[in-house]
């Protein structure tokens, strides 16, 4: 006795959210997955009549089933509520004639699978019957941390690093692929996204800097409590400690560094109080590294604050910010 498989494979379409959903979802872009007997497909919406659904042409000749999966958090317009028909029984027409389906219990999907033998076109609605009370129909939410979420929207691939940086994005704001973290080579600052494993050997041969995540440490002065965000780049460098030296007018930074590497810090205008005349963004500020006097590598100045990019060498302990207006 001979035995005969089928295979077949899904295809996807991508479906827009709507704007005014509950909550709205017109950022996302949903998929729709459906097996491959599938000509064409679209989706239809009558918020006036308060109805949606699918239109499908299947390709000539199609047999068998039709499996179609719909993301249980795909939204839908405005709709009546206890009679609502939404994920439980949608109407499936078969050239124009309702026809029975199977129901797939599925943790994120909403999955049928509809005979189509000798069909040319299938309609999947869901309609609403007109009793009940009028509402507006928010759909299951699934967070980013919900293995639903992945699987139910559509992610766009990460453009390379060198794309990212070259359109525009700072080299810090680079999005890698998962699994790879973000690094900028030596020799030009350019952004670039390796394996960690494969970061240790470059970092050793100071091929790249690491560029870590933006943090935060918070100080104290004149009762006052202030927000100083920071990033140190360089293979195992960290920041250990801030503090402020009134006596000095300096901020002091301990660092414990396993190689050399940068420290960049937002200083905010309340930490600086004009002692020598000047406006506060103009307070002259110069930098020590372990006593010795290093040049900033980059100063960026805004209406809350400046920010200060200083290098360091291996082996750096302490850096000092000096300002004639620093409390």
């Amino acid at each position: 006795m001979e035995s005969i498989f089928i295979i077949f494979s899904w295809a996807i379409l991508l479906v827009s959210g709507f704007d005014d959903s509950v909550p709205s979802t017109g950022d996302k872009t949903f998929k729709i997955e459906y097996s491959d007997i599938v000509q064409s497909i679209k989706t239809i919406s009558d918020k006036t009549l308060d109805f949606w659904g699918f239109e499908i042409e299947l390709k000539q000749n199609s047999a068998g089933i039709l499996d179609i999966k719909i993301p249980k958090n795909f939204p839908t317009p405005a709709s009546f509520t206890d009679t609502w028909s939404y994920g439980d029984s949608p109407f499936v027409l078969g050239d124009n004639i309702e026809i029975a389906y199977e129901k797939v219990e599925e943790p994120c999907y909403f999955h049928y699978r509809i005979p189509v033998e000798g069909k040319k076109n299938v309609e999947i609605s869901y309609t609403v019957i007109l009793t009940g009370t009028w509402k507006l129909y928010s759909p299951i939410q699934f967070d980013e941390d919900d293995p639903c979420y992945n699987k139910v929207f559509y992610v766009p691939p990460v453009e390379t690093p060198l794309k990212q940086f070259k359109s525009g994005v700072a080299a810090e704001d680079v999005k890698c692929k998962e699994g790879f973290m973000l690094v900028t080579k030596v020799h030009d600052g350019s952004p670039a996204c390796v394996q960690p494993l494969t970061y240790n050997k470059l970092a050793e041969r100071g091929w790249a800097n690491l560029l870590g995540p933006q943090m935060v440490f918070y100080v104290f002065a004149d009762d006052t409590r202030y927000e100083i965000p920071y990033k140190t780049t360089g293979w195992r460098n960290k920041v250990l400690n801030m503090t402020l030296d009134k006596e000095y007018n300096s901020f002091v930074v301990t660092l414990q560094t396993k190689n050399k590497g940068e420290f960049t810090v937002t200083i905010p205008n309340g930490l600086i109080d004009d002692k020598v005349g000047v406006t506060q963004n103009d307070v002259f500020i110069f930098i020590l590294v372990d006593g010795e006097e290093v040049a900033i590598q980059s100063e960026k100045k805004t209406e809350t604050g400046r920010t200060i990019t200083i290098p360091f060498p291996e082996g750096a302990k302490k850096i000092e910010i000096i300002g004639a207006g620093l409390i």
